[in-house]
C-alpha cells in the first residue's frame, strides 16, 4: 500500500514528502513522508495513521483553487478526516496522544497566582482529534476553564514512582478536579460522547504499550475498577455540615490526597484546590456555574486512596444550581458511581453500573432534584441509593433526614 497526502496544481498533480522530495509514481516506496504516526502490519498494510507533518512545508506552489499556507493535505493541527470517515470508524485513524501533565501544567496560572502544585496554567480546550493522557491529578483553578469537545476521549493511570505499595498516598492518579471558580465545558452528545477511561482500552485499541509498564493491557471488562481516578468537580454553593459541638461548618475538603505543600490562602488549614462550600475567599453562592456536563461517559476509575478514601466516578461538591449536569454514565467505579456532597445543581439522565459501593449518594444537605436515574447494582456493592442528611466533619453518624 502507498501511502500520499501530497498536494500541488490541479493540472500537474505530483506527490512530495513533508521534506520536500518528490516521490514519483511510486519509484521511492521507501521514503518516510514525515507523518505524525503511522504503522504497518507484517504484509506491509497500514494498521493506523496519523497523516499530520511532524515538519510543515511551507514551500507554496502557485495556482492551487483554495489558498493554503502549507504543502500537502494537512497542516499540523486540522485532521480532517477524523470522526466521519470509515478510516476513522475502522480504528486506522490514529490519533495523538498528549501527556497532559508534562504539557499543560504549570504552578503558575494566567493571572499569575503561583499554587504552590502544578494547575492548568491557562484556559485550555481538549479536541476530538487528540487523545489526551492524564498520568496524575489536573486541577482547573478558580478562574480557569477547561472545555472538552464533543467526541473527546481521556485516558488515565494510576502508579507509584516512589515504589511505597502501603502508601497509596503518594501515588499518581490520573484525575479532573475542577476547582471552587474554575469552571469544565463539556458537552458531548449522543452520538459523539465524551469520554473518561483506563489507559489498559487505548492500549488494547492501540496494540501499544503507553503507560511505560512493558506491558500491551488487554480491554477491561466490568468487573475491572480503581484504574485511575474520577472527575470532580468544586463549587461554593451550600452544605450542610456541623462540628463536635454541633455548630454549623460552612466548607469542607473533598475526599482524596491533599498536594504536598498546596496553596492554602485562608489559612484554614484546608487545601484551596479541594475545598468546597464557602468561606472568606468563596462567598456563598446557591446559583454558582462550575460549567456544563453532558453526554458524559465514565469508566473504570475509583481509585482507592485509602480506607475509606476512594474517589468516586464523579463527585460533585457544594455545585450550584448554575451548572449543567445530564446525561451522565459512571460504568465499573470501584466507589460510588455519583456523589453530591451538599450543594443545590440539579441532574437527569444518570446511569450508574456496576460501582462496588452505592450508585448515587448524597450527603452534607443536597438540596437538587435528580430525575431519570438508572442504576445496576454491583452484586457485591453498597446500595443503589445512599442519601444522607446533615454530616458531623469528625465521621460520626450522620444526623437529619432527607427528603426523598
Amino acid at each position: 500500500q502507498s501511502v500520499v497526502a501530497g498536494g500541488g496544481r490541479p493540472s500537474d498533480f505530483y506527490a512530495v514528502d513533508f521534506a520536500d522530495a518528490l516521490l514519483d509514481d511510486n519509484s521511492e516506496p521507501q521514503t518516510d513522508p514525515l507523518f505524525a504516526a503511522y504503522t504497518r502490519d507484517g504484509s506491509n498494510n497500514v494498521t493506523s495513521i496519523d497523516p499530520r507533518p511532524t515538519v510543515l512545508n511551507t514551500s507554496v506552489q502557485p495556482g492551487a483553487p483554495v489558498a493554503a499556507a502549507y504543502r500537502g493535505a494537512f497542516d499540523s493541527e486540522d485532521l480532517w478526516i477524523a470522526s466521519w470517515t470509515a478510516l476513522d470508524a475502522y480504528g486506522l485513524i490514529k490519533k495523538p496522544v498528549v501527556d497532559v501533565v508534562a504539557t499543560q501544567l504549570a504552578n503558575i496560572d494566567k493571572d499569575g497566582v503561583d499554587w504552590s502544585t502544578p494547575v492548568l496554567a491557562n484556559d485550555t480546550t481538549w479536541t476530538n482529534d487528540n487523545i489526551y493522557y492524564l498520568t496524575d491529578r489536573v486541577y482547573v483553578p478558580n478562574g480557569t476553564t477547561l472545555t472538552i469537545e464533543a467526541g473527546t476521549k481521556i485516558y488515565s493511570t494510576n502508579s507509584d514512582p516512589l515504589n511505597t505499595p502501603g502508601d497509596p498516598s503518594d501515588d499518581l492518579v490520573g484525575s479532573v478536579i475542577v476547582t471552587r471558580g474554575g469552571r469544565i465545558i463539556a458537552q458531548g452528545t449522543c452520538d459523539a460522547p465524551i469520554i473518561f477511561d483506563a489507559v489498559e482500552n487505548l492500549e488494547a485499541e492501540y496494540g501499544e504499550d503507553i503507560d511505560g509498564d512493558s506491558v500491551v493491557a488487554t480491554a477491561l471488562t466490568p468487573t475491572d475498577t480503581a484504574k485511575w481516578g474520577g472527575l470532580i468537580v468544586l463549587g461554593n454553593a451550600s452544605i450542610s455540615l456541623v462540628n463536635t459541638s454541633a455548630q454549623p461548618v460552612r466548607n469542607d475538603v473533598i475526599e482524596g490526597t491533599t498536594p504536598v505543600g498546596s496553596r492554602n490562602a485562608d489559612g484554614d488549614a484546608f487545601s484551596d484546590l479541594l475545598e468546597y462550600g464557602y468561606d472568606s475567599l468563596h462567598a456563598q453562592d446557591d446559583a454558582d456555574d462550575s460549567g456544563i456536563l453532558q453526554y458524559i461517559s465514565i469508566r473504570h476509575g475509583g481509585f482507592n486512596l485509602s480506607a475509606n478514601n476512594e474517589i468516586n466516578g464523579l463527585t460533585l461538591g457544594g455545585v450550584g444550581t448554575g451548572t449543567v449536569i445530564d446525561h451522565i454514565e459512571v460504568f465499573a467505579n470501584e466507589d460510588d458511581g455519583i456523589e453530591f456532597f451538599g450543594g443545590t445543581v440539579d441532574a437527569s439522565h444518570l446511569s450508574v453500573a456496576f460501582c462496588k459501593d452505592d450508585g448515587i449518594d448524597i450527603d452534607q444537605g443536597y438540596n437538587g432534584d435528580l430525575q431519570f436515574v438508572f442504576v445496576i447494582q454491583n452484586n457485591n456493592g453498597d446500595n443503589c441509593g445512599e442519601w444522607d442528611g446533615i454530616d458531623t466533619n469528625d465521621g460520626a453518624a450522620k444526623v437529619g433526614n432527607t427528603a426523598a
